[in-house]
């Protein structure tokens, strides 16, 4: 397991540009590097898999791998197993809505854990979908359980801005911002939404990402590849 997790890693790395490989054409015609270890990978965990050995979180490393390899019915398979045994892993559910963007059929969202994530994943997908009012309105649901989310609020200002609903969507942006001024996601597209944005005397941008504390997560993860690409050489 531990060469499993090892192999895992290097995939990251060459996803990120970090290694050599093959670049066949993905979905959509995008290059992707091809991570040679992946049918390995796939052996490896695929075993464990059949011997009920792999966690919430093995479920869904082999489920990246199945991606990966082109296999998007068995990715969804091993992502609602994934999710069924660790249902707060919200990468799991992510990678649902991007293997489906046309839904998941109802015999799959039957066997889905009945779980407040549930309700987020539903939303999330409606958004993604360009179902924007239904997002709305399950979104506007998320928010009267969770009134401070900033996610929530975050998703609500994106599904306005689809129904073009400028001005809701700008001062929910607005608000988001003032609350939580370091906050990047969803937040850094509003310089694109709103061309004017920087120009808005209520409210200066946010310092940039290299300026940001090195306790957020995406500095973490920057050093510690930086740390393991300079270890390794």
């Amino acid at each position: 397991m531990h060469k499993c997790i090892s192999l895992q890693f290097t995939q990251a790395l060459l996803e990120d540009g970090g290694g050599t490989g093959t670049t066949p054409p993905a979905a959509g015609g995008k290059s992707r590097v091809c991570n040679e270890h992946l049918p390995q990978l796939h052996a490896e965990l695929a075993a464990e898999a059949e011997g009920s050995r792999l966690d919430g979180y093995g479920l869904y490393a082999h489920a990246l791998v199945l991606r990966e390899l082109q296999r998007p019915e068995a990715a969804t398979e091993a992502l609602i197993r994934a999710v069924v045994a660790v249902p707060c892993l919200w990468s799991a559910w992510s990678a649902l809505t991007e293997l489906n963007p046309g839904g998941i059929d109802d015999e799959l969202s039957a066997r889905l854990p009945r779980h407040w994530m549930l309700d987020f994943f539903q939303a999330h997908s409606s958004l993604e979908t360009q179902q924007n009012a239904s997002a709305i309105t399950m979104y506007e649901a998320l928010l009267h359980d969770w009134p401070g989310s900033a996610y929530v609020q975050g998703q609500l200002a994106l599904a306005r801005y689809n129904l073009r609903e400028f001005d809701e969507a700008q001062h929910a942006f607005e608000l988001i911002l003032k609350q939580d001024p370091y906050r990047l996601e969803q937040v850094y597209m509003m310089p694109i939404l709103f061309p004017h944005w920087s120009h808005i005397p209520l409210l200066s941008p946010p310092p940039p990402p290299p300026l940001l504390t090195r306790h957020s997560p995406s500095s973490n993860l920057t050093s510690r590849r930086t740390r393991t690409r300079t270890f390794c050489t």
